[in-house]
């Protein structure tokens, strides 16, 4: 059976709006999945990128990356964003780091996936001054051993919603 063929009891709602196309079409084009991470998370100004966990390389970055930070290349590293970060920061973010990584123990490599951790810091803006930041990992990758492989890592500013860390632990 064509499952595109199937009724169910909201085509007739989704029917009666114009902006939906009527004849069948194939879908050609899927947004990435890093964008609609992205966006779902969003609660001002931000960008995301991948991150391969294998080896800290990053890849298919947003283009706010570069407006917000006022950066003229794409960082290819972590150590490139982490650069980015206020150095008075970097201690609390190893201990959120450590507070992640304990929670993922405790609930066992088969959870991986359905994990997303989060907390703030501050980094380097285009201004030239430091902002904070809301920092979320989505795990998104994992091998047949449940190794985690990739995540996409999502910064938001914040700045105009507060100043203040707010500690995790």
């Amino acid at each position: 059976m064509d499952h595109s063929e199937k009724k169910h009891p909201l085509v007739e709602v989704w029917n009666s709006y114009s902006g939906i196309r009527k004849e069948k079409k194939h879908i050609a084009h899927i947004p990435p999945i890093e964008r609609i991470i992205g966006e779902m998370f969003a609660i001002g100004e931000f960008y995301y990128y991948v991150i391969n966990l294998t080896n800290s390389t990053l890849s298919h970055h947003h283009p706010n990356l570069l407006k917000l930070h006022g950066l003229t290349e794409y960082p290819q590293n972590l150590k490139e964003i982490i650069d980015l970060t206020h150095p008075d920061d970097i201690p609390f973010i190893m201990k959120a780091e450590e507070k992640v990584i304990q929670k993922m123990m405790e609930l066992g490599k088969e959870n991986h996936l359905y994990l997303k951790s989060s907390y703030c810091f501050r980094m380097k803006t285009a201004r030239g001054n430091y902002e904070l930041f809301h920092h979320q990992a989505v795990l998104t990758m994992e091998d047949e051993d449940h190794n985690l492989i990739q995540s996409v890592n999502i910064h938001t500013n914040i700045h105009h919603i507060t100043q203040k860390i707010r500690t995790p632990y």
